[in-house]
């Protein structure tokens, strides 16, 4: 049985690992996990943009680049050099900006400041908010945006005359599209709920579904959306489903996605096995437990809540062929789940404050152990690009070579893969050279591999694997 605790206390207790969440988020930022391509990429726009250089504001996969991302890069490599904190210190201070947001709209609509003060602990602590905090892709920044699409929406199913939250709803879903297409499924959720209840709240279904539709427009015409990709939608979902236990991975996923179990296999390289999925399925039966009941609920928002979420499979099944969410790495395309569910918790348990109080300290845990796995790496399977060390090894491998660069020439570099490229594109001078191919004998970096081939300076990581090597041009 837990401790009973007084309101002055568990507001205190609460306050404490809100504080402890946000030391999380900056533990670690510079190498937890690894430097990888797809950030630096950002950053490298960010140096063209300030060398007077050409630059790119759309991502090799055809999205725009995230202006508020973007800008604040741009204001720290102004003045600093390039350096992991650099890179990720925009997102972790927009994650921080994030939680603001959520609390000061959870305000709005609850006006209890003991369950706003809970509900803002329960997103920062969640395992998959601290991971993707510690990178500086866009889907991350869905933490921020994503609350300004739900808590407008819940306020409208109460009071739908409210012109500040159709504003704010809108935005909210524009910004959410923004950062990525694939929001679309969100807002379908959302919109799905709204429908299901009665009018007003189905103007909110309007609105959303214009959005999802202008997203399905937009990446048809970016991303060249032809009569295979839509295929997508019906075959593998189909291909998926007939497979009983991708169709158990499938329905267990948001538990795996809230318990952090997703991101301990994607950054730390740990397998995901029978008790992982366990504990993920357990999660999911909970959270569907508390929408099943919050659905005939007498506030309209938490019913609106609670079909969104038992209406999620609709959604769920185009992200199944779309994006294929139960593979390593595709997660981050559905990060936003984590906002509804801490918002389905909070409704479903609002009576037991102490239990929440538990469940946020379980996290902590969690994420304090997902960044201590990272560190350590124990799991031969992680990635490459997540590899880390004591420092970082991008960041240690560009320090090296430009001590070992003869000064008047500028550095000439080869690399295996984007992993390495872009990294050291950020972190070297601007007039060194880096290409991809390890065939030129001018070049000065290699990769060294698995099976034990090194060269006569390596670079280890903490399990004592190969990570890089060096050798004079």
């Amino acid at each position: 049985m837990l401790p009973r605790l007084s309101p002055a206390h568990l507001r205190r207790a609460t306050w404490l690992l809100l504080a402890v969440a946000l030391g999380l988020r900056f533990y670690g930022l510079d190498r937890l996990p690894g430097l990888n391509g797809d950030e630096a990429w950002l950053a490298i726009q960010v140096q063209h943009l300030l060398r007077g250089q050409p630059f790119a504001l759309r991502t090799p996969t055809h999205m725009f680049i995230n202006p508020l991302l973007l800008a604040s890069e741009a204001a720290l490599l102004a003045f600093l050099p390039p350096s992991g904190w650099t890179l990720r210190l925009p997102i972790a201070l927009w994650g921080i900006a994030g939680l603001a947001v959520f609390a000061a709209l959870a305000w709005r609509l609850w006006r209890d400041r003991g369950l706003v003060l809970l509900a803002t602990a329960l997103l920062a602590c969640a395992p998959l908010a601290v991971a993707y905090g510690h990178c500086a892709w866009d889907p991350s920044f869905l933490f921020v945006v994503a609350p300004l699409a739900w808590l407008p929406a819940l306020r409208l199913a109460d009071a739908p005359r409210n012109r500040a939250d159709w504003a704010l709803l809108l935005v909210g879903a524009l910004a959410c599209l923004w950062v990525h297409l694939t929001a679309a499924l969100m807002l379908g959720a959302l919109a799905l709920a709204a429908w299901r209840l009665r009018a007003p709240s189905r103007r909110v279904t309007v609105a959303l579904l214009v959005a999802a539709l202008l997203a399905v427009v937009a990446l048809a015409a970016v991303g060249g959306l032809g009569a295979p990709a839509l295929a997508m939608v019906v075959e593998r979902p189909l291909r998926i489903l007939s497979q009983p236990t991708a169709a158990l991975q499938l329905f267990a996923l948001p538990g795996l996605l809230l318990t952090g179990g997703r991101a301990f296999g994607f950054f730390a390289g740990m397998p995901e096995t029978w008790p992982v999925w366990t504990v993920a399925a357990l999660a999911t039966v909970g959270l569907t437990a508390l929408a099943w009941r919050l659905r005939r609920a007498e506030a309209a928002s938490d019913r609106l809540l609670a079909w969104s979420w038992l209406l999620l499979p609709v959604p769920w099944w185009l992200a199944a062929g779309l994006l294929m969410p139960h593979l390593p790495g595709r997660e981050r395309y559905v990060v936003w789940l984590v906002v509804p569910a801490v918002l389905l918790l909070v409704r479903g348990l609002r009576a037991a404050p102490q239990l929440l109080l538990a469940v946020a300290l379980a996290s902590a845990v969690l994420s304090g152990a997902w960044l201590y796995a990272v560190a350590q790496q124990p799991w031969p399977q992680v990635h490459r690009a997540f590899r880390t060390g004591a420092v970082e090894p991008k960041v240690a491998i560009a320090a090296r070579l430009q001590q070992l660069a003869v000064q008047g020439v500028p550095l000439r570099v080869a690399v295996a893969d984007w992993w390495l490229e872009h990294p050291l594109r950020y972190l070297l001078p601007a007039d060194a050279v880096v290409g991809v191919g390890l065939a030129d004998a001018t070049f000065a970096v290699v990769w060294a591999d698995n099976g034990g081939k090194t060269y006569p300076e390596t670079l280890y990581d903490a399990a004592g694997r190969p990570i890089l090597s060096l050798m004079r041009p």
